[in-house]
C-alpha cells in the first residue's frame, strides 16, 4: 500500500512539474532526450563557419545507398561572391575507405563539435588546432543520448571527416586512375588533419580516456575571425528525413548569400547528396517532394519550385527556393551570435564582402565561373512570372513585359530578387505603394550603378529615389 501511494504522489509531482514547464523547456524536453540550453536563451541559434558551410559533401544517406557501394568520389558546386555577384565553383570530393562520405547524422554531430569550438573561443578568446575533449560533450551540444551506438556515430563521424579531402582545382579521376588538374596551383584541403580515438596508447604509452583532434589552420583562422552564418538548431533536430537535414543545410548556405533567395539544378543537387537522378519531373517530385513538405511545414521555406531548363540533354530541372520566416528569424540573429562567442571584431558580418582569405579561391579563381546559359533561362522564366504576378493587371501588359526583360538581361538576378523581398516586406508593412513601379524603379537605379546604358539614361531624367504613395 505504501508503495503505490508513493508512485501516486510521485505521478502527481510528474503531472504538476510538467505544467510548470515553458514553452522552451517543453521543447528542449520533448525530443526524446534532453537538449542542453548551454545557458543562453536564444541558444538554439548555432553559428556555422562559412566556408566548410559552403561545402556540400553531406550524403542524404538514404536507404538504398546501404545497399550498394559506398561513394569514394563526387563533383559538388560551391556557390560564393565573386566579382559583386553570387558565382559557382565545382570541387570533387574524395572520401577514404569504405566508409564513404560523411552523412546526415555526422552533420547534426558535426553541428555539436562546433558549438563545443564556438564554447572554447568564448572562454580563451583563442582556438587551439589541437581539441581534446570527451565525447559526451559533443552529444550532448548535438541533442544525443550517451549510449554505445551514439559514441560509435561519433567515431565513425570524426573517422569520415578526418578521410575526407577536397580536391580545388582538381577533376573527377579518370578510367586510367589519373586525377586531372585544371590549375596550376592544385591541391587538397582538409577539415581535421589528424584523430585519436579513446583507448588509443600514445606515444608516451598513456592510454587517452578522451578525443584528440587537429583542426586544420584555415578552419581555425575563418571561425575567429567570425565568418559565420546562423542555423536553428532545435529546428533541425526536429527534422525527421535524412534528405530534408542536409537540404536544409545546404539552403541555410544558399540563402545566407542570396538574403532568403536560391536556386540550384536538379543534377547538382543529385550528385552531392547521393541520389539517383530521375528524368522525369513526377520522380523528382515524388523524391525530393517529401523533404520540401516538411520544410515548408517547419516554416524553413515559403514556397520553393521545381522548373525545366529547355534544350538540356539529359533533361535537366532547376530548383528555385524561397525563404520562410523560420530561417529569417535565425538569419537576424547573426551579429548577436557573433559577440556572444566573442568572434570577428566590431564591424558586422557582410555577406556580400568578398573573403581574400578564402584558401579555394587563392587556389583556384580560373575555376569560378557564372551559370550556363540555360540555368540563366530557367532562372529569367521564373523570375519574370513572379515579377508580373506580383505587379498586378497593368494597362499595358505587352510593354510592362518587355520592359521586364531588359532589366532581367541587364541586371544579376539575385540584385532583383533582394529588391522583389524588400518591396514585399513594405507591402506587408501596409504602405501605399504601387509594388510593381515601386521594384522597378528600385532595379532601374541597381541598373544605372552598373553603367547600364538604358538605365543611366533613365534615371538621369527621373532623378529623385521612388517614393510611397500618400
Amino acid at each position: 500500500m505504501n508503495n503505490e501511494r508513493e508512485e501516486r504522489t510521485l505521478r502527481a509531482m510528474d503531472v504538476e512539474s510538467h505544467k510548470l514547464l515553458t514553452e522552451q523547456e517543453h521543447e528542449i524536453l520533448t525530443y526524446g532526450s534532453v537538449v542542453p540550453s548551454f545557458g543562453h536563451a536564444s541558444s538554439r541559434f548555432l553559428l556555422r563557419e562559412r566556408i566548410l558551410g559552403s561545402m556540400h559533401f553531406w550524403s542524404a544517406n538514404t536507404s538504398s545507398r546501404r545497399s550498394r557501394q559506398p561513394v569514394h568520389e563526387k563533383e559538388m558546386v560551391r556557390y560564393l561572391w565573386r566579382d559583386g555577384s553570387i558565382r559557382k565553383m565545382t570541387l570533387v570530393a574524395y572520401a577514404s575507405g569504405d566508409l564513404g562520405f560523411p552523412t546526415a547524422v555526422d552533420f547534426e554531430l558535426f553541428l555539436g563539435l562546433e558549438s563545443l569550438l564556438l564554447d572554447r573561443i568564448k572562454e580563451s578568446r583563442t582556438l587551439d588546432p589541437v581539441i581534446r575533449f570527451q565525447g559526451h560533450e559533443v552529444l550532448e551540444r548535438a541533442g544525443k543520448e550517451k549510449g554505445g551506438r551514439e559514441y560509435q556515430e561519433l567515431n565513425r563521424c570524426l573517422m569520415r571527416l578526418a578521410g575526407l579531402m577536397i580536391g580545388v582545382g582538381s577533376g573527377k579521376t579518370r578510367k586510367s586512375g589519373e586525377i586531372p588538374m585544371k590549375s596550376p596551383r592544385s591541391s587538397f584541403m582538409r577539415i581535421l588533419r589528424n584523430i585519436t580515438l579513446p583507448g588509443t596508447t600514445t606515444d608516451k604509452g598513456l592510454l587517452l580516456d578522451g578525443y584528440e583532434i587537429h583542426l586544420d589552420d584555415w578552419y581555425c583562422e575563418s571561425l575567429l575571425a567570425g565568418n559565420c552564418f546562423v542555423v536553428d538548431h532545435h529546428l533541425l533536430q526536429h527534422m525527421k528525413g535524412h534528405i530534408t537535414k542536409v537540404l536544409h543545410q545546404l539552403l541555410s548556405h544558399l540563402f545566407y548569400l542570396g538574403s532568403g533567395t536560391a536556386m540550384q539544378s536538379y543534377s547538382e543537387l543529385a550528385e552531392g547528396f547521393e541520389l539517383t537522378r530521375y528524368t522525369a519531373i513526377s520522380q523528382v517530385r515524388q523524391q525530393l517532394g517529401p523533404a520540401h513538405e516538411e520544410l515548408m511545414a517547419r516554416k524553413f521555406l515559403s514556397s520553393w519550385d521545381l522548373v525545366p531548363v529547355k534544350g538540356s540533354k539529359p533533361r535537366e530541372y532547376m530548383l528555385m527556393w524561397e525563404a520562410g520566416p523560420a530561417w529569417r528569424e535565425a538569419e537576424q540573429q547573426l551579429e548577436e551570435r557573433r559577440a556572444h562567442y566573442g568572434v570577428g571584431d566590431d564591424r558586422p558580418a557582410m555577406r556580400t564582402l568578398e573573403d581574400t582569405s578564402d584558401p579555394m579561391v587563392l587556389i583556384a579563381d580560373s575555376q569560378i565561373e557564372n551559370r550556363s546559359t540555360e540555368e540563366t533561362a530557367a532562372s529569367a522564366a521564373k523570375l519574370l512570372d513572379l515579377i508580373l504576378e506580383f505587379s498586378g493587371r497593368r494597362k499595358d501588359p505587352h510593354i510592362w513585359v518587355k520592359t521586364w526583360q531588359r532589366a532581367i538581361n541587364s541586371v544579376p538576378h539575385m540584385m532583383i530578387w533582394r529588391r522583389y523581398h524588400e518591396v514585399k516586406e513594405r507591402v506587408a508593412r501596409g504602405e501605399k505603394i504601387n509594388p510593381g513601379s515601386y521594384l522597378y524603379d528600385l532595379v532601374k537605379r541597381d541598373a544605372a550603378k552598373l553603367n547600364v546604358s538604358w538605365a543611366v539614361s533613365a534615371v538621369d531624367r527621373g532623378g529623385s529615389e521612388p517614393k510611397s504613395e500618400g
